[in-house]
């Protein structure tokens, strides 16, 4: 018989989005926000961006 381990995560995920299309300025202010609500980050903090049609995703998982 096997012996396992059951294991429940959680993740909290931050989302900053712009609608498309947008220009190099809008972006900028983006990541200026992210970077003042995330002083403390550090390299195991990364930011993912992923695109739709309608908008453009900043995001970042945090486990909790």
């Amino acid at each position: 018989m096997a012996d396992y381990v059951k294991r429940v995560k959680t993740k909290v995920i931050y989302e900053y989005t712009l609608r498309t299309p947008t220009n190099w300025v809008e972006i900028s202010k983006v990541l200026a926000g992210i970077k003042q609500d995330s002083p403390t980050s550090t390299s195991d903090d990364a930011w993912l961006v992923r695109t739709t049609d309608e908008e453009i995703i900043f995001y970042r998982e945090v486990d909790s």
